[in-house]
């Protein structure tokens, strides 16, 4: 069975939140754009074989991160945008429903 569930107040503020978060969200991409340019920085002022082989490493996890913390912003975006249209639609079919039910209930009680 297919369970419905929403409580405007909570899903507003969850979505909204959620939304406030954007702005720092891309900023974590940012930063680590910033640690592979100041790594590369610093492999221009120190190299040692040991040292270079943790940096390829370290480039290659911070890279991955890029792409992670990419598609965490992206998809907490849809999630918001997903949230408040099936917020409305809930809504709006709870609405009819219940007017519906008033309909049915009148005409049961005068009827």
């Amino acid at each position: 069975m297919i369970e419905y569930k929403l409580d405007k107040e909570s899903n507003n503020s969850a979505t909204a939140h959620i939304r406030d978060m954007d702005v720092v969200l891309k900023e974590i991409s940012t930063t680590y754009q910033i640690l592979l340019e100041v790594i590369d920085q610093q492999e221009m002022a120190l190299s040692s074989p040991s040292i270079n082989n943790f940096r390829k490493e370290l480039r290659t996890t911070v890279r991955q991160s890029i792409l992670l913390a990419e598609s965490v912003t992206e998809n907490s975006a849809k999630l918001v945008i997903i949230s408040e249209q099936a917020g409305k639609h809930l809504s709006a079919i709870e609405d009819r429903f219940s007017a519906a039910l008033e309909k049915h209930t009148s005409k049961t009680i005068v009827g």
